[in-house]
């Protein structure tokens, strides 16, 4: 079955190399993260002017494509295009195991849980004997597994549908609020080429001064890396916001950075959403600017920084108006 970016797929799989010059292949929130065996087989020049790639940025022996926020579909696409899925990694995929791995544990603790209580229960208060009890219990427990199995499902199924609801909505004005305390950079002196462009959206960058990131609207978490180190937030009023700690820190794979919401998770203006330690970043000779973007740019006539100096989280950074 084809897919809109299996032309964009099969063009960077020709022009990396092909599979053969490929060791490894995954992403983080807006790249293609290449590890070639001989980056002079790629025909970067060609790759930078594909429609869908915004750049390509050579870095501690990555080929990394910079893509955007559908880097995920892009991703996918390469795999089945490139028949590579064996040289595939991505965080994301790791989370997925992770979290069906500890749904699965919830569940098996609930059934012994329950099947204990009620067999207890029917030998001390009806003094009947193990071999009825414990029937009636593993019915009991049963039931309760398979409540807790549709309770857990249900909240996506909702959110998901709400989410829809609320892409296929416009967007109105809005006031996003810092999401950390620190000085503001103006988004094309970040360190960052595919950031400071402005091609994957416009906002602007703060240098921490604390390891506290707040939610800058109320809205849905529709992105949250398990590294940490990146976050997109759906607003009510239909912004798609990418914020991003540090530069690179994807390397980190999630050291320092200590998440307090999760991907799904409706968050309020303000709430705290992620903690992480500055100096950890710092020791390891990466930037701690903090890009806060808005995705969705075509979306808005005008998207503007609303201050400059410093500005503590909570302090209204950016301003936007839609079409």
């Amino acid at each position: 079955m084809s897919n809109s970016y299996d032309g964009l797929a099969k063009m960077l799989v020709l022009n990396v190399g092909g599979k053969d010059n490929v060791t490894s292949v995954s992403h983080c929130d807006t790249r293609l993260r290449f590890v070639l065996k001989d980056e002079g087989q790629a025909n970067t020049d060609l790759i930078r002017s594909l429609d869908g790639v915004v750049s390509v940025v050579k870095e501690d022996g990555q080929y990394q494509i910079v893509i955007g926020n559908h880097v995920p579909d892009v991703y996918e696409r390469v795999l089945v295009c490139g028949n590579m899925r064996e040289l595939g990694t991505t965080v994301s995929e790791a989370s997925k195991a992770s979290s069906a791995s500890a749904s699965s544990l919830v569940m098996a603790a609930l059934f012994v849980a329950v099947a204990l209580a009620v067999s207890l229960a029917f030998i001390f208060a009806f003094n009947e004997p193990l071999a009825v009890a414990l029937p009636v219990a593993l019915v009991c427990a049963l039931s309760s597994a398979i409540i807790y199995k549709r309770a857990a499902g249900e909240p996506s199924a909702r959110q998901g549908s709400s989410q829809k609801g609320d892409a296929a909505s416009k967007v109105q004005p809005e006031k996003l609020l810092a999401p950390v305390k620190g000085r503001l950079i103006p988004l094309n002196e970040i360190s960052d080429e595919a950031f400071a462009s402005g091609i994957l959206g416009e906002g602007v960058g703060l240098m921490p001064e604390e390891g506290r990131i707040y939610s800058p609207c109320g809205g849905v978490i529709t992105t949250f890396f398990p590294t940490g180190h990146a976050i997109g937030i759906r607003s009510d009023s239909g912004a798609e916001i990418l914020i991003h700690i540090g530069i690179n820190t994807v390397k980190l794979d999630g050291k320092g950075f200590y998440p307090k919401k999760q991907q799904g998770d409706r968050t309020n203006e303000g709430e705290l959403l992620l903690e992480f330690d500055l100096d950890v970043i710092k020791g390891a000779d990466m930037s701690c600017e903090t890009p806060m973007i808005v995705t969705n740019k075509d979306a808005y006539s005008r998207i503007t920084v609303a201050r400059e100096g410093m500005a503590d989280h909570g302090d209204v950074v950016i301003e936007t108006v839609p079409k």
